[in-house]
């Protein structure tokens, strides 16, 4: 007879399971998830290793979840127990599923990375959406860690389960590129990513990163480190188009997205070269979903008079003295996945200075409807 994994921890804990608080949700999953194990006598029956079957629909995980099913396969699992080998006061279990399970949450939209005849690339959205799941590099598998103890409530995250112990693996993604919801914002992994539940191990450290230390520096910091990725921006961006930018980031467990990379992006086709400033710094973020930088500042430079415009406004005439200095800016709005955009164009020649409008971005789907910090268009008779 099947046993849910709440009632088989009762018996490995004596004087102690009673003292354990289980969130809601974590109560629910642990007897959403069955074993057919005999029930243990007592502590002296651990460690245990095993299957569990799901009983009823859930989800498990973190930053990436597995979706349970109560038609879906076994999931191996081991557990062990915490504290004094004679009265525990805590436990451990780590389940195991099977490569490709794991899956980044809906927001993550799967894309392609499309080349333009003129050289620049973009995201489209992948035919038959889907969802991007998490591909194991080798035979490491990640693993869903559900911990309490007398003196911690019960929680549960992906901890990377490596041979060598080290905590420290890397995991692709499935496509490598994927939409950040619906506001035309995007990520490009090649390398993957690299999942760090080591106390005392760090991931590879941020190359292309500005002002302070990165928090995954700190041996004790655990979370998903982004390395050698690529950003994209809408692709209506007045004037500067879609990228992509090269980043790299933090989404600390539990200290939220962090990171700061400055680049420059030498010319290609007819868009000159670029200076960008990217920013994360959201404290309260939990997954890959709410990636939205916190801003983006691109500089560049142009000769041009002329240049296309978003769809709903057409071609931008640039009427200020040549060169001009173009500065777009995305800045996201505190504690939302909206985001605001604003465009100023200075001009360095003798006919003085103008800042054109800017046009709304297209609605979100899943995040709420993006807007763009709008001006009246105006132009200065004095030199600049």
């Amino acid at each position: 007879m099947a046993t849910s994994l709440l009632d088989f921890l009762r018996p490995l804990l004596p004087g102690a399971y009673e003292r354990i608080v289980f969130p809601t949700e974590l109560r629910g999953l642990l007897s959403h998830l069955a074993t057919d194990l005999p029930l243990p006598a007592g502590p002296a029956d651990a460690p245990v290793s095993g299957t569990v079957r799901a009983s009823a629909a859930d989800t498990a995980g973190g930053f990436a979840s597995l979706t349970l099913d109560p038609f879906g396969p076994a999931i191996p699992f081991d557990l062990r127990l915490t504290g004094p080998a004679a009265a525990p006061t805590g436990f451990q279990i780590d389940l195991k599923p099977d490569n490709g399970l794991l899956k980044l949450p809906a927001a993550c939209v799967p894309a392609t990375v499309s080349t333009e005849p003129a050289g620049g690339r973009s995201l489209v959205a992948a035919a038959g959406g889907g969802a991007v799941a998490l591909t194991l590099n080798g035979a490491d598998p990640l693993g869903i860690r559900i911990e309490g103890g007398t003196d911690r409530p019960a929680r549960q995250g992906l901890v990377a389960l490596d041979a060598l112990g080290s905590g420290v693996l890397t995991a692709g993604t499935a496509p490598a590129a994927f939409l950040l919801g619906g506001q035309g914002f995007g990520l490009n992994l090649p390398g993957g990513l690299t999942v760090d539940s080591s106390p005392v191990n760090a991931p590879a450290p941020v190359t292309g990163g500005t002002g302070p230390p990165s928090p995954s520096a700190q041996p004790d910091w655990q979370g998903v480190a982004i390395r050698g990725a690529e950003l994209f921006l809408p692709a209506g961006t007045p004037l500067i188009g879609s990228g992509p930018i090269p980043v790299e980031f933090d989404l600390g467990m539990p200290r939220g997205l962090y990171g700061r990379t400055e680049a420059h992006l030498p010319a290609e086709g007819s868009r000159p070269a670029l200076d960008v400033t990217v920013v994360w710094d959201d404290p309260g973020a939990t997954s890959l979903a709410s990636a939205l930088p916190a801003s983006v500042e691109i500089t560049t430079t142009w000769t041009l008079d002329e240049a296309a415009g978003p769809p709903l406004v057409g071609p931008i005439q640039l009427l200020g003295g040549r060169p001009l200095r173009v500065t777009g800016r995305f800045a996201r709005r505190p504690g939302t996945g909206d985001l605001d955009f604003g465009l100023v164009v200075e001009a360095l020649g003798d006919q003085g200075r103008w800042t054109p409008g800017s046009a709304p971005l297209a609605p979100s789907s899943s995040c709420g409807s993006t807007t763009a910090s709008t001006s009246r268009s105006r132009r200065s008779t004095s030199a600049s």
